[in-house]
């Protein structure tokens, strides 16, 4: 990922922007909630929140689940300072980590959950395939990781209201998305049990909820940096 990665809305100018248009174009909190609504939390003393940005999943698990460690991971250190200013307005106790866009700075089976929600589509198939076998290694044995993000619309109007979202991200991060390819790419990179859980029309698209299951040994898995 690196340098070449996508910021929020593409464009640097625009990041300032970035809760109040997705509190507009998707109903980014409701989705949110849900996640962590699906993604049973409450028997998990450790949670990562992948691609954190300005914390708004991060600081809701914790506000949800006061008791569990929390950490958000982000690439973008202009994001991340509105993250780190979000929190200490909240009086949140949650660790929020810069990376460089490979491994991910945890050590093997660190994690009971890993949460993720509208990053993978800024990410090209091979950096989403990347970022995938890191969630599993910092995953211990039974960790579980639950993903929320676009997928293929089953409506042809709502198909091309991704469009929109395409134009703005990329053709090529968001490809696999628009093809209905997540559930195969988690599978891919050695998650078990990989389902559908729900599915909710937006504005801008389809989002499919998704779980997989790490029945692996914690570790298995890596990525390039």
């Amino acid at each position: 990922m690196g340098g070449s990665f996508v910021p929020a809305l593409r464009f640097r100018a625009l990041t300032p922007l970035f809760d109040p248009f997705m509190a507009v174009a998707l109903p980014d909190r409701e989705i949110k909630g849900r996640l962590v609504e699906q993604a049973n939390l409450g028997g998990a003393a450790s949670v990562l929140d992948f691609g954190c940005g300005t914390a708004t999943l991060t600081l809701l698990v914790k506000r949800r689940f006061p008791g569990a460690r929390v950490r958000g991971l982000d690439v973008d250190e202009e994001i991340l300072a509105k993250a780190r200013r979000k929190a200490a307005a909240d009086g949140a106790d949650v660790g929020l980590d810069h990376y460089d866009g490979g491994r991910f700075p945890y050590p093997d089976g660190s994690f009971d959950r890993v949460v993720t929600c509208f990053v993978l589509h800024h990410l090209d198939d091979s950096r989403k395939a990347a970022a995938l076998a890191e969630m599993r290694r910092v995953l211990g044995r039974r960790g579980e990781l639950y993903v929320a993000d676009f997928d293929r619309a089953n409506n042809v109007l709502r198909r091309g209201a991704f469009a929109v979202v395409r134009l703005l991200d990329g053709r090529r991060s968001t490809r696999a998305n628009a093809q209905g390819r997540l559930r195969a790419m988690i599978a891919a990179a050695g998650f078990d049990r990989v389902e559908e859980i729900s599915r909710h029309a937006a504005a801008m698209g389809e989002v499919a909820f998704i779980r997989g299951v790490n029945d692996g040994p914690a570790g298995v898995g890596g990525s390039e940096s």
